[in-house]
Order: structure tokens, then C-alpha cells, then sequence
């Protein structure tokens, strides 16, 4: 078909609660009110995309939700051209969760190591409700980030108003770019 958009295929992962929904609502239908509840299986949403090199694309996210078994989750974890990671920053264990994530989806993929996957596609670490804390500090009172290494690219947003951030743009370029981009 002559017509077709390239379609990108994102996994959005995280643990139960964290807010994978609202996010991938808030990007696929900016300005609609959400009215999200818990995910069962997956759930996905599609963004139309004007990317750079591309043109115009579709992004499809496929949203994994963070309470199924870990044995079923993997069927999901096939044909997909970048991550988004995505925690609740008033729950740290939702953070540390994120690597367990990463490896379920290497021991898919069969890549052999996180490190492996991590270098071969575009992964956006997103820490939710960041409008439910004040600040984060250390002992100094400083503000600090939480990170994964090898993950460059993060953002904090409020689940209230997850607004077009040039993070998720950058990524979305990113995510377009590649030759692994599918016409569907």
C-alpha cells in the first residue's frame, strides 16, 4: 500500500500504579480527559507523529500492564522500536522495579544482556506524579535525579498535565529515525 504510515511500536513499562495510562493518554489525545483505570494485559494508543526524517508517522504504544504474570508479559515484548520506563516518583520501589523490567525484556528478546538491549534502541526513563511531591532531596538539601545507566535521556511529569515536553519530542525523533521503523 502506497499510502502507508510509518509506524514505531514503543513498549511502555512499569509497575502497577505508576502511571503508564495517564501518560500514554495524555500523548496520544492531548487535551481529552482521561478516565483511566487499572491495565489488564496491555492497552494501547496511537500518536500521529510529524518526525523530521519521516514525515509523518505513527507511534503505537503498547502498554504492558505492571500487575500481569511476568510469564505472560513476554508475548508482548516482540517487534517494538524503543522504551518508555516509566515510575512513580512518590514510590521508589516502582523505580527500582524498572530494572527487573529490562531484564524480563532481554531474556525476551535474547540479546544476552541489558546492557546489549539498552544499546540498541531509544529508551526514555518517565517519572510520574511529580505534582504529589514538594522536592527530592539528599542529606545537603540538594535535588537530585534518579538515573539508569546507560538511559541518557529523563523527565518528571504531573499526571494532572503531562505537557509536550521536548524530551518526549526528542525521543519521538529518535524513535522515527531508525531503519527499523515498520510500514504497517
Amino acid at each position: 500500500m502506497s499510502d502507508s504510515v510509518p509506524t514505531a511500536r514503543v513498549l511502555v513499562l512499569g509497575d502497577s500504579g505508576a502511571g503508564k495510562t495517564s501518560l500514554i493518554h495524555a500523548l496520544a489525545r492531548p487535551g481529552e480527559e482521561a478516565n483511566v483505570g487499572w491495565t489488564v494485559g496491555c492497552h494501547t494508543d496511537v500518536l500521529f507523529f510529524d518526525s523530521r526524517m519521516s514525515g509523518q508517522c505513527s507511534i503505537e504504544f503498547l502498554e504492558v500492564g505492571g500487575s500481569s504474570s511476568k510469564l505472560s508479559r513476554s508475548v508482548f515484548y516482540e517487534n517494538f522500536q524503543g522504551i518508555l520506563l516509566v515510575y512513580d516518583v512518590t514510590n521508589v520501589r516502582s523505580f527500582r522495579n524498572l530494572s527487573g523490567w529490562l531484564d524480563e525484556v532481554a531474556i525476551a528478546q535474547k540479546v544476552g544482556s541489558v546492557e546489549r538491549l539498552k544499546a540498541g534502541l531509544p529508551i526514555l526513563l518517565v517519572g510520574m506524579k511529580s505534582d504529589k511531591i514538594e522536592s527530592r532531596s539528599t542529606k545537603g538539601g540538594r535535588r537530585h535525579k534518579l538515573s539508569i545507566p546507560g538511559v541518557r535521556d529523563h523527565v518528571e511529569v504531573s499526571t494532572a498535565r503531562v505537557a509536550p515536553h521536548e524530551v518526549f519530542h526528542t525521543f519521538f525523533h529518535r524513535l522515527t529515525a531508525g531503519a527499523s521503523v515498520t510500514r504497517v
